[in-house]
């Protein structure tokens, strides 16, 4: 089951690859298209709906998390999934950090505002952790 489970995984990602390439073709917006690492993006892009959804960045706040996720689907190309199945996998998170893909986004840009100031860098984790 290994191997066809493996060629069902490499099949996936040709179809995404290709169709990334045709999207470039025909001039589309695709910026990469891909989300790294990360558990495949689905988590990381669920990290960042439930962040946008829960700080009501998107229309004014009155736009739902299905809403949010759907558009983070179509715009990155990765399927998420259910957002209650999704918020109860990040919820479940004991090791590290709950928000693993938020914080290292804080801190790669606290970084980056650090060396443009000539700082050292002192960020080493969220909240005090190291």
């Amino acid at each position: 089951m290994d191997y066809l489970f493996a060629k069902f995984i490499a099949f996936d990602r040709l179809k995404a690859w290709l169709l990334e390439k045709i999207s470039v073709l025909r001039g589309g917006d695709c910026f990469g298209c891909s989300v790294a690492g990360h558990g495949g993006g689905g988590v990381a892009l669920a990290e960042l709906g439930y962040g946008l959804f829960h700080t009501g960045q998107l229309n004014d706040g009155a736009a739902g998390v299905g809403l949010i996720f759907r558009w983070l689907e179509d715009k990155f190309r990765v399927s998420i999934g259910i957002p209650a199945k999704r918020f109860m996998e990040l919820r479940s998170r004991k090791r590290l950090s709950r928000t693993r893909f938020l914080d290292e986004m804080i801190l790669a840009i606290l970084k980056k505002m650090d060396q443009e100031d000539g700082l050292p860098g002192q960020h080493k984790g969220i909240k005090g952790e190291d």
